[in-house]
């Protein structure tokens, strides 16, 4: 854990919908300048916890927790309307559809003062002038063009550009990045990450980025989380994860990173199956039916293992497989 208050604090959440379970028994803690990355396939539940954090879930899912707790409040005690106003004011959230989220039809000097105005109860001759300076620290030298600019007109790094000021207007303790650099190309991606850095370096806000690629997580987080199937399997310093991975799935994720000495031909890695719907409100691995050394063991409940200095691995024999990715 980074130095500093904590910002958010969860313990035993629970993400359902009518017929599933999606996230189970998690626990997570966010503290103020902290640098999180949250790894793990499609399907693991990395994006569903951050719509619980910001209290948008999809219609028919439900949740339930010990704890809930976020700057200060106890949002299992707090309306919705309550819940977020609070992530609201205090969270900024960059999506990872760029067109998506900004509307087609509309310029983003229509879009991009509504949070201020909401929260803040600025004027909007308030906002557009934060709107302004936001834009030129995120690197817009004539941002009276992009407030005047439809989405469609913008580049896909631009429009990222745009999401990350807008996510900033409130002047928010966390800042929320779901798979920021997809579809973007090389240059671009580590333009946008560094801005992340720059972001909290300069502010001192929390980052959490939810990404596939672990090799961004390596080099941009200080801790990380990995996710599987909706549940935590292990966290970490991110130096002590890639030095020493304990859980094999954690393992499998960092095979199949693309190497440089990967000679022509050679078939990349890839980890068999998929990410399972449903069973995930088993106590036992789930991740047993795709993992190389599961034993009887893994078909028993399992405990989380602390390995000493905040590194946790919930498996039955963590570390079995070697450490060979440092």
């Amino acid at each position: 854990m980074s130095e500093g208050k904590k910002l958010v604090s969860i313990r035993g959440l629970t993400v359902s919908s009518a017929h599933r379970v999606l996230i189970k028994s998690l626990d997570l803690d966010i503290a103020q300048g902290e640098l999180l990355g949250i790894a793990g396939e499609s399907g693991s539940g990395k994006t569903m916890l951050m719509r619980t954090l910001l209290n948008i879930p999809p219609e028919d899912v439900h949740f339930k927790a010990d704890t809930l707790q976020m700057f200060g409040a106890d949002c299992l005690h707090l309306s919705n309307a309550a819940w977020r106003k609070t992530a609201g004011e205090h969270i900024g959230f960059v999506p990872q559809n760029t067109m998506f989220y900004l509307h087609p039809m509309l310029k983003i000097r229509q879009q991009i003062a509504d949070s201020y105005v909401s929260h803040r109860k600025g004027t909007l001759r308030q906002g557009l002038a934060r709107a302004e300076a936001l834009l030129r620290e995120v690197g817009f030298d004539d941002p009276e063009r992009v407030l005047n600019s439809y989405a469609w007109e913008l580049s896909g790094g631009m429009r990222q550009r745009v999401n990350i000021a807008m996510a900033l207007m409130n002047s928010p303790e966390l800042l929320i990045a779901d798979e920021p650099t997809t579809a973007l190309d090389c240059a671009i991606q580590r333009q946008i990450m560094d801005l992340f850095m720059k972001i909290s370096r300069d502010t001192g806000i929390a980052v959490v980025m939810i990404s596939h690629d672990l090799g961004m997580l390596q080099q941009y987080s200080r801790r990380t989380l990995v996710m599987y199937a909706g549940r935590m399997v292990e966290s970490g310093s991110t130096e002590t994860l890639f030095c020493t991975p304990a859980h094999p799935y954690t393992r499998a994720l960092m095979g199949v990173i693309p190497s440089l000495s990967l000679q022509a031909g050679q078939r990349l890695a890839e980890i068999p199956g998929y990410v399972p719907d449903s069973g995930r409100e088993t106590d036992a691995c789930i991740f047993a039916p795709r993992c190389p050394y599961a034993g009887a063991e893994c078909s028993t409940a399992l405990q989380e293992q602390d390995l000493g200095g905040g590194h946790i691995c919930l498996c039955a024999k963590p570390g079995i497989g070697g450490h060979d990715h440092g």
